[in-house]
């Protein structure tokens, strides 16, 4: 409301009540025109984050299809776009000594602040993980101040690396755990539901890149033994034609033998004695 007082006694005129309504109009636009722009710029700031975090994904997607044997380069892309730490297990959902394969300083899109450097694959206390807080392993660890919660154990480390606030998601392939993803930053408070919904599409495709390089594997470790099971039946078939078109001289055979284990068996050299006869037979590796 809007309202004005006089010492006079008289009534105020048409005019006047008319121009005090424009005014009341008027701060009326004022208050919506700061409430518009107050929502714009809230949802421009949620624009923007989602298109943050589409690109941070499709990023770390792209590093996946570009690693397919190798998942440091994933892990150091998801700990770019969160500048957080991820540690790998045994595969029995046992921490690897505090383990880490990506370190960054504190969370970009989990609210943090400040450049980190990458340290690679470490042994140090860096990053935090599920079991000096609360929870277990399987579970999200969600610690708003470590400083007074009374189940986190690494109160000296947060106080030394200046985090006051933690959360941790597990990397899981089914019950099986695989690692953590965790975040940690300065400011004490809850995460909202959509960064920690984040941090599990993080150790999701984490997951992903690890079960993407682990089948990559296997299924060159089944070509390299398809291939030698048909470069052995291939060298059979040869030495069996070479029998064939040698019926009075052992001698092809002989040669044919030795190259083909000299080949199939990666060897410098080999060389046949039968027995006390004087044929032999022996080819060096070309």
């Amino acid at each position: 409301m809007i309202g004005v007082f006089r010492t006079e006694v008289r009534a105020f005129s048409d005019a006047q009540i008319k121009l005090l309504e424009t005014f009341a109009h008027q701060a009326a636009i004022a208050i919506e025109n700061v409430r518009l722009f107050k929502e714009l710029e809230v949802r421009n700031r949620d624009l923007t984050r989602a298109l943050d975090q589409q690109t941070a994904t499709s990023d770390i997607l792209r590093a996946i299809s570009a690693s397919p044997v190798d998942v440091q380069p994933v892990f150091e892309a998801i700990a770019r776009k969160l500048r957080s730490a991820l540690a790998t297990g045994d595969g029995r959902g046992v921490p690897l000594r505090r383990r880490v394969h990506a370190h960054r300083g504190t969370s970009r899109f989990l609210g943090g602040g400040g450049e980190g450097d990458p340290t690679g694959v470490s042994d140090a206390p860096g990053a935090p993980d599920a079991r000096g807080a609360r929870g277990a392993l399987r579970a999200i660890v969600h610690v708003p101040d470590v400083m007074v919660d009374p189940e986190f154990d690494y109160r000296a480390l947060a106080a030394t690396a200046d985090w006051r606030s933690l959360l941790v998601v597990p990397m899981l392939r089914g019950v099986e755990v695989l690692g953590t993803v965790g975040v940690a930053r300065a400011q004490t408070g809850p995460f909202r539901d959509q960064e920690i919904g984040l941090l599990q599409t993080f150790a999701d495709q984490a997951v992903i890149a690890i079960q993407n390089v682990r089948l990559f594997t296997e299924l060159q470790a089944s070509n390299r033994e398809l291939t030698t099971a048909l470069d052995q039946q291939t060298a059979t078939s040869d030495i069996l034609r070479v029998i064939s078109q040698s019926q009075t001289n052992v001698q092809p055979v002989f040669d044919a033998i030795v190259a083909s284990a000299v080949r199939l068996l990666g060897a410098y050299s080999g060389q046949l004695k039968p027995g006390s006869r004087a044929i032999r037979s022996s080819s060096p590796r070309s």
